[in-house]
């Protein structure tokens, strides 16, 4: 039995629809799709990491502000409830459940780490189909992932080592750089299909979970 650490949104649910979305509005609008999504993602990054800690709810209408400032609009601001809503229905990828359900099956403790809060995750965790053991959010911890405070927070609640425990998740900077910096074992669940880096070696690599129940055994 081994303790299983996952990263949640991209990893497990899919949350490309965010992006999508405001890519949608700003062609809307008469403005460069592409360009509102970076700008969109900027500001994400900014103000989880750039500044003290703030839920995730109230850095989004921050991140919608920023948006029509750089973009001199006056409409995404008021696109903070439809976002919110998205948020709501996030689904997960089609090869999760089956393999989290196998994973359990056999014995493993699953978790779940992410950058959200519990009003989200409330929602999320119907899906799970009471797979999940136990959630670790940035709302508990006060701080975003990369964070390693974050990661210290977790290993020192389960108390797991290297022996009996793997981090599995999309997200490289966000996740796989943190767990090698710490050393914990870990999977990348490599859904663009990119190329990692080796100082970030050793760690397996898989397209998507369908095949994460024959590594784990291995």
């Amino acid at each position: 039995m081994s303790v299983l650490t996952f990263d949640c949104y991209g990893t497990l649910l899919n949350s490309d629809i965010i992006y999508e979305y405001i890519e949608k509005v700003a062609k809307e609008h008469g403005v460069d799709g592409q360009h509102a999504r970076d700008i969109f993602t900027m500001y994400e990054d900014r103000l989880m990491y750039g500044e003290p800690y703030q839920d995730y709810d109230q850095i989004l209408k921050q991140i919608l502000e920023y948006c029509d400032f750089e973009l001199k609009t006056d409409f995404f601001k008021g696109e903070y409830d439809n976002l919110i809503a998205i948020h709501f229905n996030f689904k997960l990828h089609p090869d999760v459940l089956p393999a989290l359900k196998k994973l359990k099956e056999q014995g493993h403790q699953i978790y779940l780490m992410s950058n959200t809060m519990h009003r989200f995750m409330d929602k999320h965790s119907e899906q799970f189909d009471g797979v999940v053991d136990g959630v670790f959010l940035a709302e508990d911890m006060h701080c975003y992932k990369p964070d390693l405070n974050f990661f210290k927070q977790v290993q020192a609640k389960l108390a797991f080592t290297n022996d009996n425990h793997v981090h599995i998740a999309k997200g490289y900077w966000w996740d796989i750089v943190p767990a090698t910096k710490l050393g914990w074992s870990k999977i990348w669940i490599n859904r663009d299909q990119k190329q990692g880096f080796e100082q970030e070696a050793p760690y397996l690599e898989l397209p998507d979970l369908t095949d994460l129940v024959t590594l784990i055994k291995k």
